[in-house]
């Protein structure tokens, strides 16, 4: 039986890191809670559904609630807003996380606003800022959705933001292009009339 040639295994070896993306591990922390009616909104339901959407996207490895909960326990933080320099730096050696997701969630009449934030536990940066507005608690899935898509792709929406801006500046110079012809004709024409008149 003929053994494989080095350039086979090489080929492979090539093929398989190419098409094998490591997912980036992260932590989904507690998040706070400003002004919200417990009986219109449950914090802990958009946490859930945020995560089941995260791990849903094969972008990211989600670590489990249940190990959160117990490294927020051991660590006596309640939820987002408790998190400081060493707590963060605590939570991504016990969670093997580099990165943990913080958030809040405010009220203000109708309006139900929900803040992401991704976090590098070691330097305290923020990679990302994303929030979304609800006004209607049935909007909440399609709203997280879209949240996680703002997270993933950032450059696309920026980009897709860039096109729309352009479109509309470039709007009033092709009506200048369009209405200067016209003006000049008239312009002649008005001429040639005064001079027929004189």
């Amino acid at each position: 039986m003929k053994k494989p040639s080095l350039l086979l295994i090489i080929f492979l070896f090539s093929f398989t890191m190419l098409y094998s993306e490591e997912k980036e591990k992260i932590a989904i922390m507690n998040f706070s809670a400003k002004g919200v009616n417990p009986e219109i909104i449950s914090v802990d339901a958009v946490v859930e559904n945020l995560t089941t959407s995260l791990i849903k996207s094969n972008k990211f490895t989600v670590i489990e609630r249940s190990q959160i909960d117990k490294v927020m326990t051991e660590l006596q933080l309640q939820s987002s807003d408790e998190f400081d320099d060493q707590s963060r730096v605590e939570v991504g050696n016990i969670l093997g996380v580099k990165k943990v997701i913080l958030g809040s969630i405010t009220q203000f009449g109708d309006t139900i606003t929900i803040n992401v934030r991704g976090v590098d536990v070691i330097t305290g940066e923020a990679h990302f800022a994303e929030k979304t507005n609800i006004t209607n608690v049935n909007q909440i899935d399609e709203k997280i959705t879209e949240l996680v898509s703002m997270i993933i792709n950032p450059n696309q929406i920026a980009y897709s933001q860039k096109i729309e801006t352009n479109e509309t500046n470039e709007r009033p110079k092709k009506t200048l292009k369009t209405l200067f012809p016209r003006l000049k004709e008239k312009m002649a024409k008005r001429k040639l009339e005064k001079q027929s008149k004189e």
